[in-house]
């Protein structure tokens, strides 16, 4: 008698188990997943830094444009220069 019930038991589990194991595999796989979604993201945040260096020198430059142009917009104005600074804005802005 003790031992079909623990026979029934073993079977009574089997599809747990089942149950169990896809869960599982479905883990694994979504961990493979977001392994390789985190080195995408690693890759990605590595060329933004890269390339947000490059434009950062370059929004300095025209940042020290405009701020020599806004000390110095009375002389621009007296003398009629606007035409040629704004052509310097705008290749700085390119």
């Amino acid at each position: 008698m003790s031992c079909l019930a623990g026979t029934g038991f073993v079977l009574l589990l089997m599809p747990i188990q089942c149950k169990l194991r896809q869960t599982f595999n479905i883990l694994q796989s979504l961990h493979f997943i977001f392994f390789s979604y985190k080195l995408y993201l690693d890759y990605i945040g590595r060329s933004f830094a890269v390339h947000g260096a490059k434009i950062a020198v370059e929004t300095d430059k025209r940042g020290s444009i405009m701020n020599e142009i806004i000390i110095a917009i009375r002389v621009i104005k007296m003398y009629g220069w606007e035409k040629p600074f704004s052509q310097l804005i705008e290749q700085a802005r390119r």
